[in-house]
């Protein structure tokens, strides 16, 4: 059985991947996926698999409130184990941190604010490689447009679930 250390939990035990046998299966390819650096499709499957857990509001925005902290601690964990900590929603907490100290909830794509952090983690230069700037992955985007783009106010209610997770 595989096991893994999920990341900033309050256990510092390992945690079986078996031990949540429903969404096994999910977890399992999202794990070959970064384990083999395919980073595109497993950020594919990092959504489809928040989109099977949480559900898609009418707008097909992913119900973040419906996210237990286990799942984000283990999709997280997953991409820190594999990216050697370069990626993950953790990591995009943190830097978006830095840049904006007040918790303030960024509705407009057109904020400068986004569109810094966007230029900082790279999302207005896509990639697919290892050398894709810290951040990179996962990246949160919006699949109601005909484009898909990174959305800030998906984004910020992701990190208010990260903060209520203690996942830092």
């Amino acid at each position: 059985m595989q096991s893994f250390r999920v990341v900033g939990s309050l256990s510092s035990h390992p945690v079986p991947i078996a031990a949540y046998p429903i969404q096994n299966e999910k977890f399992t390819k999202l794990e070959q996926l970064l384990a083999t650096k395919e980073w595109q499709t497993a950020n594919q499957e990092t959504f489809a698999i928040l989109s099977s857990i949480c559900g898609l509001t009418s707008d097909r925005t992913i119900k973040i409130g419906n996210l237990s902290c286990y799942d984000l601690h283990l999709l997280d964990s997953l991409w820190l184990k594999y990216s050697r900590g370069r990626f993950g929603f953790s990591v995009q907490q943190r830097i978006w941190r830095q840049m904006c100290q007040d918790a303030i909830e960024i509705q407009n794509t057109q904020d400068s604010r986004w569109i810094q952090f966007c230029d900082r983690i790279g999302w207005n230069a896509p990639t697919n490689k290892l050398s894709a700037p810290t951040g990179y992955f996962p990246i949160w985007v919006e699949a109601s447009h005909t484009q898909l783009t990174a959305h800030p106010a998906v984004f910020t209610r992701l990190y208010s679930r990260l903060e209520v997770c203690r996942l830092r």
